[in-house]
């Protein structure tokens, strides 16, 4: 924002608890002191200083910050993957071969054109019960195939992700018997990849590069930590990353999951010259795709290239897609010729979609003449076609203009105002600089028009790159070059939910009061409360990209074999912080789970007493990108040394 200036003042900020606790023992050192305020944890000593929290209503500890090393271009190759509900791509860059500039994969089986992208789509076969189903067609040629007896043509799949799964709003999705959305994935996956892998080595010249290549793939803001992660395995089992060589152990970290507006926003603001992308100008991104709309705000730091940027505030988005057009449609049609079957049979049903589809959703500007007019679908059985008081004449279903806005354009294009109100209503009391459309869907004139039209007085400027239905996937090979630089595109994120454990800590006068079936005597003879929250990262706090928040824990070991410390973290929505988990809507998210085997306290200890239980405090890191959240295993640093990083957690989702 233009008025404003500055770094955005954080509207809350992250624990980095340093409070040693547990959940089957007591903590031992640095325990916080009796608390006033039941919302709001104390800084015990030795912890991080504390920042004013508006919506807790009291101070958190500051969090520590790691951030990326700059290291130097080493010109390797990016691979940007944006794998969409109706609609999938692949871009690549590498300064090495194609300086700055991103590229596209525009070959494509089953066609000698050129398209930027390629529809979601894939066939199977099975062609006898119980055997699993085969891989018969995928993309462009799935698409235009009619699938024949024992076959499944599957499509909008990658929405059985979403945070809410199949959701109502959701259509229908086929799948195939024997075969799980995860898997459906996966199969998609592997083939896109193994065609973009031929195209790209053929423009390197080059296989080693593609085996080394740093892969961003991109998801929508809504998902989950859990869905992020079955994308991350979907993608690991079609083989989109793999080892390079034979010492090349960590390969698995050259695949990044970043957010769909995240990676438009990169490629928007390194492309596209306009007076409002200037810093320290805010801007909205919304990326309107085929299956989901999603917003975020940003704001431009430094004028210099490429382009830095911080979020501003939490993310957020819907599943109101283009997609959604196709089912009012669909649902329009067949209340309209619910008399007439022979009107609603697959075939005839399929020649309307298309008709629609292809020709009237993005060609359609909501005009006066529109209006005043109508949209004409010839019908693909020629029996029963003369109805003319429900539009039928002489084969041909007419539809009225005014009833085509109101019935199939303007509730789902209500639903994307919606989103985009909310994200501007998060940043209150400001003008937006700008609000950039991109996606597939942004494509709409009608679309963009109304966007306009209902924000005009809030936003100065409202910017559509050309390439828009290609921004996200070109702005994730983009990012992918900037990590190869040692440099983050976007510097800050918010974070989008709370997150927390369920602990045991020393009980305090107001905890027996207040909570007395709570409290129990732990193994060391001391009272502790049960059922407390510790609070690891708050709803709206501004961190570092690829922060790690450090909490100490300690487990009490009662030998050797027992070095599993596994614990539930929990994730909500509230802008409140609480004390008791019975105050709180959290949600279990994953199981987290370390184990301190190869821990150089828990060695020393058992080492020098085999048969003497005792409790052993570590660190657990908790690290933050803009879509996953990953987990480590520390040894507490010194005042010279920071923490050392000597495991990694297991996160099973729940």
């Amino acid at each position: 924002m233009s008025c404003c200036g500055g770094p955005p003042a954080p509207v809350n900020t992250v624990g980095a608890n340093r409070s040693v606790v547990q959940t089957n023992g007591l903590p031992i050192n640095n325990q916080p002191k009796p608390q006033q305020n039941p919302i709001v944890p104390t800084s015990p000593q030795g912890a991080p200083p504390m920042i004013p929290n508006p919506q807790a209503n009291g101070n958190v500890p500051a969090p520590e910050l790691h951030s990326v090393n700059n290291t130097a271009d080493t010109g390797g190759l990016s691979v940007g993957i944006d794998f969409g509900t109706t609609f999938s791509g692949v871009s690549y860059a590498s300064t090495k071969f194609f300086g700055e500039r991103t590229r596209l994969v525009l070959n494509w089986p089953g066609t000698d054109e050129h398209f930027r992208k390629i529809p979601t789509c894939i066939i199977y076969r099975q062609s006898y019960p119980g055997q699993k189903p085969q891989v018969v067609s995928w993309g462009i040629a799935a698409k235009r195939r009619t699938p024949e007896p024992g076959e499944y043509k599957c499509e909008w799949f990658k929405l059985y992700l979403t945070p809410d799964g199949q959701a109502a709003n959701n259509p229908d999705i086929v799948l195939p018997p024997l075969k799980t959305p995860q898997e459906v994935i996966v199969d998609f996956l592997t083939e896109l990849w193994q065609h973009a892998s031929k195209v790209i080595t053929e423009a390197t010249g080059s296989v080693q590069e593609l085996r080394k290549a740093t892969v961003v793939m991109t998801v929508p803001s809504a998902w989950s930590a859990a869905g992020c992660q079955v994308m991350r395995e979907a993608a690991l089992d079609a083989n989109i990353v793999v080892s390079s060589k034979a010492d090349d152990l960590r390969y698995k970290e050259r695949l990044h999951i970043i957010t769909e507006p995240e990676a438009a926003a990169v490629h928007a603001a390194a492309t596209i010259t306009h007076p409002a992308l200037q810093a320290p100008n805010s801007f909205i991104l919304c990326d309107a795709g085929g299956g989901t709309i999603d917003t975020a705000a940003y704001r431009i730091v430094g004028n210099q290239r490429p382009v830095e940027l911080a979020e501003l505030t939490v993310r957020s988005g819907g599943n109101c897609g283009s997609l959604f057009l196709d089912v009012a449609f669909e649902k329009f049609i067949r209340n309209r010729l619910s008399g007439h079957p022979v009107h609603l049979d697959l075939p005839s049903m399929r020649k309307f979609m298309h008709d629609f589809a292809d020709v009237d959703k993005l060609a359609y500007n909501g005009t006066a003449a529109e209006d005043a007019g109508s949209f004409r679908y010839d019908c693909f059985n020629l029996e029963d076609d003369h109805h003319p008081e429900i539009g039928l004449e002489m084969g041909t279903l007419n539809v009225g203009g005014k009833i085509m806005k109101d019935e199939v354009f303007s509730p789902t294009i209500a639903q994307v105002i919606h989103v985009i109100r909310q994200q501007l209503d998060k940043n209150p009391g400001r003008r937006t600089d700008c609000i950039i459309m991109v996606g597939g869907f942004a494509g709409s004139n009608f679309l963009f028009d109304q966007v306009q039209e209902h924000f005009r007085d809030r936003v100065g400027a409202f910017l559509r790159p050309d390439d828009c239905d290609v921004a996200t996937v070109q702005g994730a090979a983009r990012y992918g070059m900037e990590l190869q630089r040692g440099k983050l595109s976007v510097m800050n994120v918010i974070c989008p939910k709370n997150y927390m454990m369920q602990v045991k800590l020393p009980a305090s006068e107001q905890d027996v009061q207040m909570r007395p079936s709570y409290i129990s005597m732990n193994n060391a003879n001391t009272r502790v409360c049960d059922k407390r929250l510790l609070y690891l990262a708050v709803n709206g706090a501004l961190m570092k990209k690829n922060q790690r928040l450090e909490s100490e824990f300690c487990k009490y070991a009662t030998s050797r074999a027992d070095s599993r410390f596994t614990a539930i973290l929990l994730v909500s929505d509230e802008t409140q912080v609480f004390r008791y988990t019975d105050q709180s809507n959290g949600k279990e998210l994953c199981r987290w789970t370390v184990d301190l085997t190869a821990y150089p306290a828990f060695q020393r200890h058992f080492n020098a007493n085999p048969n003497m239980p005792a409790y052993i405090p570590f660190m657990l890191g908790l690290e933050f990108d803009s879509a996953e959240v990953r987990g480590t295993l520390l040894s507490p640093g010194t005042a010279l040394q920071p923490a050392q990083v000597c495991g990694q957690a297991t996160f099973e989702y729940l």
